[in-house]
């Protein structure tokens, strides 16, 4: 994978073989975007975190086997649907469509109100500031 991101840096290991950083310059989401279309389908998380002061941005690691030992995501889509029903839980394969759904069926709740609350890892909470336009 390091050699399909080369054109962005020099990775930076920090688990050989397993997770790299890089360093880049440009427009993060157009990083970002580039980045995934370049690892389509080697099942790669990569997200770009902008940290003040720290000359890594980009993020790139299997999370299945270096953070998380479940697929917790799956397991709490099924809990939802069960407690919610599964005409009210929606999945989304990536960051950008979720937002773009929620804020969808948040401006659609018109007399309630409604609102979009993202939570998660840092690196999540990072992304979908980029997402948002939010430094």
């Amino acid at each position: 994978m390091a050699e399909k991101l080369a054109d962005l840096g020099a990775p930076l290991w920090l688990s050989p073989g397993r997770a790299f950083d890089i360093a880049f310059k440009g427009d993060a989401k157009t990083v970002l975007a580039s980045a995934r279309a370049s690892a389509e389908g080697l099942g790669a998380d990569i997200n770009v975190v902008a940290t003040k002061g720290r000359k890594k941005k980009l993020l790139v690691s299997d999370m299945e086997s270096t953070i998380i030992s479940c697929e917790c995501l799956d397991e709490l889509a099924e809990i939802a649907e069960d407690v919610f029903g599964p005409d009210r839980v929606h999945r989304a394969e990536r960051l950008d469509d979720a937002i773009a759904l929620a804020v969808e069926r948040a401006e659609s709740e018109v007399e309630r109100g409604g609102g979009v609350v993202v939570t998660g890892s840092l690196y999540l909470v990072a992304e979908a500031r980029i997402l948002l336009g939010r430094p």
